[in-house]
């Protein structure tokens, strides 16, 4: 029952990926997730043919894959040498 954009700058920043981010795209994805609309807007322009449950049903059935894109992401991340982003 959070504020979306709350939510999704709390996510970003407990996430590994601000550290490969320069100063720049840190503050710009700052700006940018402070003008997400609040959740019933949120879900209403994203899946609008959804309610609210048929929306979160559907990204709960889409987390897993998801941990999977982002594990892989992070695999190359550390295989490669992305010092250079600090």
């Amino acid at each position: 029952n959070g504020k979306t954009s709350q939510m999704a700058y709390e996510a970003y920043q407990a996430s590994p990926l601000p550290n490969f981010h320069p100063w720049l795209v840190r503050n710009a994805v700052k700006i940018a997730v402070y003008t997400l609309p609040g959740r019933q807007q949120f879900f209403k322009q994203a899946v609008p043919e959804l309610s609210e449950e048929e929306a979160i049903a559907f990204i709960n059935r889409a987390v897993e894959p998801m941990k999977e894109i982002y594990q892989t992401k992070l695999r190359i991340y550390k295989n490669h040498d992305w010092e250079v982003f600090h």
